[in-house]
């Protein structure tokens, strides 16, 4: 979710707060302490920090799964290839499988020959 207040300007200008304060411990704001203002700062850190985690662990995963898809693909293309020669290029099996049968194929189209070659042979 996007929000109005850049992230890393916001948490400089905690610390520069914090820092502020710790050097001037009578400083007061009004329903707001100085460990309150600590904690806030270190878990917008610590989220960054899991941001950043789950974010390396979705490409992580993301890279596996698309490597697996890659060889079950390669497996199905092989096993395809396999049940053709084994059950033959019409049998159902093959339809099972998912491949197009041979009888199901549309036949090649043929260029127009043209009435110039027809009169040069």
């Amino acid at each position: 979710m996007a929000t109005k207040y850049p992230i890393n300007a916001t948490i400089a200008d905690c610390g520069k707060i914090i820092a502020m304060w710790k050097e001037n411990p009578t400083f007061m704001m009004d329903g707001t302490t100085l460990s309150e203002m600590q904690t806030l700062l270190s878990d917008i850190i610590a989220d960054g920090h899991e941001l950043d985690t789950l974010g390396t662990r979705t490409i992580d995963v993301r890279l596996r799964r698309t490597k697996r898809v890659s060889i079950a693909a390669e497996f199905c293309t092989r096993a395809r290839s396999v049940a053709r020669g084994v059950f033959g290029v019409n049998a159902t099996q093959l339809k099972q499988a998912g491949a197009t049968l041979r009888s199901e194929r549309k036949p090649r189209a043929r260029p127009a020959s043209t009435p110039a070659a027809s009169q040069s042979a």
